[in-house]
């Protein structure tokens, strides 16, 4: 019998020794290659938004135009978006190592990290479109990266935080394995826009997400919850980005760029590069130390501003667009100034609402428990004063 345990964990051992050597073999891989996309971006010409659309919190040609008209340094600044766009990645890939070096013992831990590894080279960045598009010869091993980062996530999804299958998913580790492949390898396609890979890619992200709301509702225990509320933490900075990204779309078109536009996108700037890094920094703290902070409050608080952020966003651009399509666009001075007094006076009553709204959603009461329990100590105390 003993010969018998010390043989699986030998086999066991072996297998995680393998595994962290493909990760090392796909890390070298996916870091080279966005390395080579990153130099092929800087070297690119910045887009021009006439015929073809442009990301919104990116610099297109309309405005370098008039960054040339301001007098502003185009040269900093140009640097400076490309210096952001490698900071995003580096911290991905820091955190990466970080999270591989320690979780040595757990499976999990790897397809954690080289989750991050992907998510760092290929979706925040546009390193992999520059390479896709300036090196052909290239493309199958970009696709063997997405392939790989798709295994990992999907990973990452279906089995965290304990590595394990959810109980009462019997067939899930003979269901989920073989799906995972089969979908890998057309991944790429995803991320060139063909509309059945993008729908089998968000179907199995859904899949994944729907896997991990049923493990926290009724598997996870108090300290795996605690894990996932912190990549919930993370994940709410992304969405954060896109609200972001989609508000910037329409209040400040690249195609139609004005002075405003460009000062706004250099605080943009800033605030997306902080909300990203928060997803690698909370899968981080909730594989390796998330018993640091009490992460019920930062959550909390989290959700009330995060969502009172996207709320009031999309209150100034429904009145902007709103009114200014009823006056056609004159007096927009006037209509922007009263949007953002509405918005001054509604700031405050729509944040008192969210707060009980996320109060409820935690804790099932109208307030925090520190204000629950502080208001009990007080009953408590009045009662025991003679």
């Amino acid at each position: 019998m003993g010969t018998q345990v010390q043989a699986e964990e030998n086999l066991q051992q072996f297998r995680l020794r393998a595994a962290r050597a493909v990760w090392v073999v796909a890390f070298v891989l996916a870091v080279g290659l966005w390395a080579i996309g990153s130099l092929e971006l800087m070297g690119l010409p910045p887009a021009s938004c006439v015929e073809i659309p442009c990301d919104p919190v990116e610099l297109s040609a309309q405005d370098i135009a008039v960054i040339k008209e301001l007098g502003l340094p185009e040269g900093p600044i140009r640097t400076f978006w490309s210096l952001t766009n490698t900071g995003i990645a580096l911290v991905f890939f820091a955190i990466a190592i970080i999270v591989f070096w320690r979780a040595t013992g757990a499976w999990l831990g790897l397809a954690a990290s080289f989750t991050l590894v992907y998510l760092g080279a290929a979706f925040f960045t546009g390193s992999d479109d520059a390479l896709w598009q300036a090196r052909p010869n290239l493309r199958w091993l970009l696709a063997v990266v997405y392939a790989w980062g798709y295994i990992a996530l999907m990973l990452f999804f279906f089995y965290f935080p304990d590595g394990k299958s959810v109980p009462r998913l019997k067939r899930l580790p003979w269901v989920v394995p073989p799906l995972i492949l089969l979908i890998a390898p057309f991944t790429i396609n995803a991320t060139r826009s063909e509309a059945l890979a993008v729908t089998v890619f968000l179907g199995s992200m859904g899949a994944g997400i729907a896997a991990q709301i049923h493990r926290y509702r009724h598997v996870s225990g108090p300290s795996q919850r605690q894990q996932t509320k912190w990549v919930v933490f993370g994940l709410m900075g992304v969405v954060l980005v896109m609200v972001i990204w989609v508000f910037t779309g329409i209040a400040l078109p690249p195609d139609q760029s004005t002075p405003e536009r460009i000062y706004a996108l250099l605080f943009i700037r800033l605030v997306v590069v902080i909300l990203v890094s928060l997803l690698p920094l909370s899968i981080a703290f909730s594989i390796l130390r998330y018993r640091l902070f009490d992460i019920d409050f930062i959550l909390n608080r989290a959700l009330v501003y995060g969502t009172l952020t996207a709320s009031t966003m999309v209150l100034y651009v429904f009145i902007v667009g709103y009114l200014g399509s009823l006056f056609q666009a004159r007096g927009r001075s006037l209509i922007a100034f009263l949007a953002t007094g509405l918005v001054a006076i509604l700031f405050q009553p729509l944040r008192e609402r969210l707060q009980r709204t996320v109060n409820r959603l935690m804790y099932g009461e109208r307030d925090e428990p520190y204000t629950v329990l502080s208001r009990l100590g007080r009953r408590l105390e009045t009662a025991l004063t003679p």
